[in-house]
């Protein structure tokens, strides 16, 4: 996945990179699927194709517009909205994969998808070997609940109980940019275990929610 896990410095994520996801979230609730809107965002990406700013500005903008409009049950519905932005994700991290919050989007499209999920697994456990490395920011945490709930999806109930038994041990310090995208992670979560009565992992989600949000 990685060119080189060393060389890989994860950028930090910012106030200002805050504010243009949540435009684009904006837009997507206003303007729907406007063809002309993401043609716009589109040029503006590929002319400056590794400016972290326009590349979310267009794939917060299809993330958002898919949001709404993933039919869980639906397969095919999920493949038809998610490709194209995976893809654009694909082609920019192979050339700046410190753009950790890409990598974030394009496995918690890939856990919606039912697709290749021991690639997914193996993929989540490599960014949070890297993570590991370099320090241990809380935002870091996302990967640890993306990965316990793909085991959890599984059945592997107890690899996705002990994923989060260590969050505690790693993370430090509150969320606070982006709290409602990466508490998301959390609440998808934890609406599929109210399902199935897993009264531990309830309560670990719990309280990883109380001690970083």
């Amino acid at each position: 996945m990685f060119v080189s896990s060393e060389d890989i410095v994860f950028n930090e994520l910012d106030k200002n990179l805050e504010s243009i996801i949540r435009i684009s979230s904006i837009l997507a609730k206003l303007k729907g699927k406007d063809d002309k809107l993401i043609y716009i965002l589109e040029q503006e990406y590929k002319n400056d194709p590794f400016n972290i700013e326009k590349i979310c500005a267009y794939c917060f903008y299809l993330w958002f517009l898919a949001d709404d409009r993933l039919d869980l049950s639906d397969t095919n519905s999920v493949f038809q909205v998610s490709f194209n932005l995976i893809n654009v994700v694909d082609d920019v991290v192979d050339i700046e994969p410190r753009y950790w919050i890409l990598w974030i989007l394009k496995y918690r499209i890939q856990s919606f998808m039912n697709f290749s999920e021991e690639e997914l697994i193996s993929d989540l456990k490599e960014l949070l070997e890297i993570q590991r490395l370099k320090n241990y920011s809380s935002y870091f945490l996302v990967s640890d609940i993306l990965l316990s709930h793909v085991y959890y999806l599984k059945g592997r109930y107890q690899e996705a109980e002990d994923i989060l038994k260590e969050v505690n041990t790693y993370y430090e310090g509150k969320i606070k940019i982006l709290k409602e995208f990466f508490q998301g992670f959390i609440d998808e979560y934890r609406n599929l275990v109210k399902r199935s009565e897993e009264e531990s992992i309830m309560e670990l989600l719990n309280q990883i929610e109380k001690e970083y949000f």
